[in-house]
């Protein structure tokens, strides 16, 4: 990959690119901003490692609760917060109603 700034242009492996404005993002992470200790209950998505950690967490909560017979602890186990409106919490939140509508119609939480 090249770029060539005068002409505004993007060089790819696969062709070019025309751009009005480039903005390079080296990478992203996580800011708490000074609540590190959110990270104990905190399950950040911002590589694919942590989207799979969130799923697999998911997916084991999901399984407990569906052998649990204690409404209070199955509640529990399927309360999830989503921290964050853009575009990750939007799709977070719309997965969680999909599985909600899908795979937990069985699941009596009261």
């Amino acid at each position: 990959m090249s770029v060539d700034t005068d002409l505004h242009l993007l060089y790819l492996n696969n062709g070019l690119i025309n751009y009005d404005f480039l903005v390079f993002a080296a990478g992203s992470k996580v800011n708490f901003y000074g609540n590190e200790h959110f990270l104990d209950h905190a399950v950040p998505m911002k590589t694919i490692d942590d989207a799979l950690r969130m799923r697999n967490i998911m997916l084991d909560r999901m399984e407990k609760a569906v052998i649990n017979t204690d409404p209070a602890e199955r509640r529990k186990l399927l309360t999830t917060v989503i921290a964050g409106g853009g575009p990750t919490g939007v799709e977070v939140a719309g997965m969680l109603a999909e599985m909600r509508n899908t795979f937990c119609r069985g699941i009596i939480l009261n």
